[in-house]
C-alpha cells in the first residue's frame, strides 16, 4: 500500500513551512536583511496559500498550476483595482 500525497496537499503543507520560517525571520532581531526576507517571504508564501487553499485536493499537477495562475491573477485584479480606488475614496471622504 503506497502513500501519495497529492501537489496541492505537499504545496500547503510547504507552504505552511515557509510562512512559519518567515516570521521566524521577522521576529529574529540579529539581521534586519532577513527580517526584510522574512517580510518578502511572508506576503507571497500567504497569497500562495490563499491560491493553493482554493484548488482540489484531487486536482493533477497541470490543473492545479493552471488554477493557480487564474487565482493569482484575479488577486492582482483585486489589488491593482485596489490601489487605483484608494485615492478616489480619500476623496469623497474630504
Amino acid at each position: 500500500m503506497t502513500n501519495r500525497h497529492t501537489f496541492t496537499s505537499v504545496m500547503q503543507l510547504l507552504l505552511v513551512f515557509l510562512m512559519l520560517l518567515s516570521i521566524i525571520l521577522i521576529g529574529q532581531r540579529s539581521s534586519f536583511l532577513g527580517y526584510k526576507a522574512g517580510l518578502i517571504l511572508l506576503v507571497v508564501t500567504t497569497l500562495s496559500q490563499i491560491a493553493f487553499g482554493n484548488i482540489p485536493p484531487s486536482a493533477r499537477f497541470g490543473k492545479s498550476m493552471r488554477m493557480y495562475a487564474l487565482f493569482m491573477g484575479v488577486t492582482a485584479l483585486i489589488f491593482a483595482i485596489s490601489i487605483a480606488v484608494a485615492p478616489l475614496l480619500v476623496n469623497l471622504g474630504r
